[in-house]
């Protein structure tokens, strides 16, 4: 399957129909598919700090959506801000 397909279902879900297991398990497809999908990465690192799930995994996806698109602003203001949250409660 197309890893935007599967991206666009993931959002779908997500956002919309608050289907959130669901919605990471499309996320991860769809990086199964394509490793470098900067939307992926992002959301899936977005979804999982939401539900309080390991910060190590939700700061290395915010470190690959950084690597695969550096020019977007959310993704960068997100993972600097996870990043400082991290170190403040180390």
């Amino acid at each position: 399957m197309h890893a935007n397909t599967l991206y666009n279902y993931g959002v779908m879900l997500d956002t919309h129909c608050n289907r959130k297991e669901e919605a990471e398990h499309l996320y991860r497809r769809c990086l199964s598919v394509d490793p470098n999908h900067a939307y992926a990465l992002y959301n899936l690192a977005v979804l999982l700090e939401e539900t309080g799930k390991d910060l190590v995994e939700v700061l290395s996806l915010y470190t690959r959506a950084v690597q695969a698109d550096p020019q977007d602003a959310t993704t960068l203001a997100d993972y600097g801000r996870c990043a400082l949250s991290i170190r403040v409660c180390l």
